[in-house]
């Protein structure tokens, strides 16, 4: 299930961010409970890698730890299954999604999941998951593990002093840092959206990005690191859904990230970017 992060190439709007200063989060909202610790990982088996999560997980807000022993990048997409459908129907419909421009069906539910990890490194997220049927899928290779979320959901997804919201063609930032930090995703809008942040190269600018962007693609070389281990993004959430990711964010690395609202009728992406200032 591709999220063709090169389709960023329509259209692009500059907004300043404020940057705050460097120092510990500062989160707010507590729910007065500590979230459910899950382990996952990804590990080497044979020619292709395969996930290991538990097969139940009380619904509600969990952390999820995530570990990648392999030597390529990877991450997981969480998969809310409506009704009786297959593992191998989720995969066939989301390739078509991802690659055709099909319509993705209600009953495939996107709910986030642990952004990319480098190989030997971990991840983590938090965030509320409802009952259910789940997958946890590498997007990459369509690798997965089943679980089923159970239980009364309870509890909510505290606000750390970071946050982006994505809307359709739009999204709000704040409190965005230099260093690594804790920053709460969401989705207040209707489509499915993720979030991809792309450092530009040095002596390059938001408006060489923007034109780019405008060009889709066909605009020359283009202004960003696309394989820049300082870029981020995040697992996809409908709408209405939200977690907490860790983001590394560089200290005199000006990014473009773009709010990517991936439609359910057609997977483009519609970027928004914008330039924090040099951090």
């Amino acid at each position: 299930m591709p999220r063709k992060h090169h389709a960023l190439a329509v259209l692009v709007l500059t907004a300043a961010v404020p940057l705050a200063a460097c120092g510990d989060d500062e989160e707010k909202g507590s729910s007065g409970d500590e979230p459910t610790k899950v382990a996952m990982e990804l590990k080497p088996a044979g020619k292709k890698p395969s996930v290991s999560a538990p097969e139940s997980i009380d619904a509600g807000v969990v952390t999820v730890d995530f570990t990648n022993s392999t030597k390529k990048d990877a991450g997981l997409q969480f998969v809310r299954i409506v009704g009786d459908h297959t593992p191998a129907e989720v995969i066939k419909v989301g390739n078509s999604w991802g690659d055709k421009g099909t319509p993705l069906p209600r009953w495939i539910e996107l709910e986030g999941g642990v952004p990319n990890a480098p190989p030997g490194t971990s991840e983590t997220t938090t965030q509320a998951l409802k009952p259910g049927r789940y997958l946890a899928l590498r997007l990459d290779g369509n690798e997965y593990a089943e679980f089923e979320v159970s239980g009364n959901a309870s509890g909510r997804v505290d606000t750390p002093a970071a946050t982006i919201d994505a809307t359709e063609y739009a999204f709000e930032a704040s409190g965005l840092k230099a260093g690594k930090s804790r920053v709460r995703f969401a989705n207040k809008g209707g489509q499915p959206h993720f979030v991809v942040g792309i450092p530009l190269k040095p002596g390059k600018t938001i408006e060489q990005a923007k034109a780019f962007f405008a060009s889709e693609g066909k605009g020359g070389s283009p202004p960003f690191a696309e394989n820049d281990e300082a870029g981020f993004d995040t697992p996809i959430q409908d709408g209405g859904g939200s977690q907490l990711v860790t983001l590394d964010l560089r200290r005199a690395t000006t990014y473009s990230p773009a709010s990517s609202p991936t439609a359910r009728a057609a997977p483009h992406t519609w970027p928004r970017a914008w330039s924090p200032g040099p951090w």
